[in-house]
């Protein structure tokens, strides 16, 4: 018996109550998932302490036990005791004079740690909870409260956890994703994006300068990462500054007066000042051998000839049930030394071996010019078995996406 208490990391005669919030703390240190001996042995633990105690002789808590708390008398069912913690939970926040992610981090630590969230299935009902707030869209303080619930929930740990909250656990999975693929932009896109962000949460209107600054910034953050827009941003507010830029793209000059000159002006010195710039370029190209190093060269897009190359490495082989082509569709991100940051499935094909491997060849690819996009699609197809040519019958796929590339039928299993 004295082992149980050790366990718990209470000292022998310890109250119900104790016992529960020590099973709850002891709880959090277990990985469930991946450590069933180390939870069994706790909750057998819990369950002789409990019995010591002669006042309640219920098995550890399971998805259909209740928690015995004042707000939660025992009987409530999970739900109610969820609801109960999260009520609490925003009462924590709201009393606090300023509402960051340690905030939160503090009262969703509190509350997993109290008597309402001592039932499993209570817990569980908690963090769907917290799911379903954050997927239903955004609102002032979430992007907080997805930060703690990241940490307190080990989300990131677990990459599975969430997908079993169904859609709005996949959701969160994906912003997730999105949100370490931001951080691999470059820094001025990552920043200028990020600026974006701060500044749409603003509930002042824009105006023509901002919808200037910030319009295209907001415009790839909806393009390149819709998961994580969907919880950072207002989607009612993107299209109101969506709409403003549409019927007000132009930055407003300053009124002209006498004492300087108008805008009309100024603009036609640029434009001859440009002129002049771009008639004197080729004559230092010798100078310095063409484009100078300090310069930024516009992004090119990757080649036809580096997706050849990808799709060379490509280890798979066409399975004899095939019958039609069959296509994967990525959309790949580069960090800012080209090479690769991460990608995201834009079209499965019915044959998951086949996305995979050429999933690991995108990922294995050299890195790329510094000069090149930073986002990029690779689509990849593959014809069935005894097409009548090596790269495939050109018939079988006219209803494939423009730039696929189709690979050979004879391949080997490794290149």
């Amino acid at each position: 018996m004295l082992d149980a208490y050790e366990r718990l990391g209470l000292a022998p005669g310890a109250e119900t109550r104790e016992i529960r919030k020590a099973y709850a703390r002891e709880l959090k240190k277990i990985d469930q998932e991946n450590d069933s001996a180390g939870f069994q042995a706790l909750r057998e633990a819990y369950e002789m302490a409990l019995h010591s105690v002669g006042r309640d002789t219920q098995p550890a808590p399971e998805p259909s036990a209740a928690a015995a708390t004042q707000a939660a008398p025992i009987g409530d069912p999970p739900d109610q005791q969820a609801y109960a913690a999260w009520a609490e939970c925003q009462s924590l926040v709201e009393q606090s004079s300023t509402i960051d992610e340690q905030v939160w981090t503090q009262a969703l630590q509190r509350m997993t740690a109290s008597d309402l969230l001592v039932n499993l299935d209570a817990r569980l009902w908690f963090e769907a909870i917290i799911v379903t707030v954050l997927s239903q869209g955004w609102r002032p303080g979430h992007e907080s409260l997805f930060a703690a619930a990241v940490e307190v929930f080990q989300w990131e740990g677990s990459p599975h956890r969430l997908m079993q909250f169904r859609q709005g656990g996949a959701l969160l999975s994906r912003a997730l994703t999105e949100k370490h693929l931001l951080s691999g932009l470059e820094p001025q896109e990552r920043a200028s994006i990020r600026a974006a962000i701060g500044r749409i949460r603003d509930p002042r209107p824009p105006t023509a300068f901002d919808l200037e600054q910030y319009g295209y910034p907001l415009s790839r953050l909806h393009q390149l990462f819709p998961a994580l827009a969907s919880i950072t941003v207002d989607a009612n507010a993107f299209h109101h500054w969506r709409e403003a830029r549409t019927a007000q793209p132009i930055i407003s000059g300053p009124t002209e007066t006498s004492s300087s000159p108008s805008v009309t002006r100024v603009l036609i010195w640029l434009l001859m000042i440009g002129l002049v710039i771009a008639a004197a370029m080729p004559l230092f190209k010798p100078m310095y051998g063409g484009r100078s190093e300090n310069v930024a060269a516009p992004d090119i897009p990757v080649t036809k000839e580096r997706l050849w190359e990808i799709g060379s490495r490509v280890a798979y082989q066409s399975k004899p049930g095939q019958k039609n082509v069959i296509f994967v569709d990525y959309e790949v991100f580069l960090d800012a030394d080209r090479t690769f940051l991460g990608m995201n499935t834009k079209h499965r094909s019915c044959d998951k071996d086949f996305d995979e491997a050429v999933a690991r060849a995108i990922r294995e690819t050299r890195a790329f010019p510094l000069d090149t996009v930073s986002v990029y699609r690779a689509r990849f197809s593959l014809a069935p078995p005894g097409a009548k040519r090596s790269t495939g019958d050109a018939r079988l796929a006219n209803d494939l996406p423009s730039g696929t590339i189709m690979l050979p039928v004879e391949r080997s299993r490794s290149d």
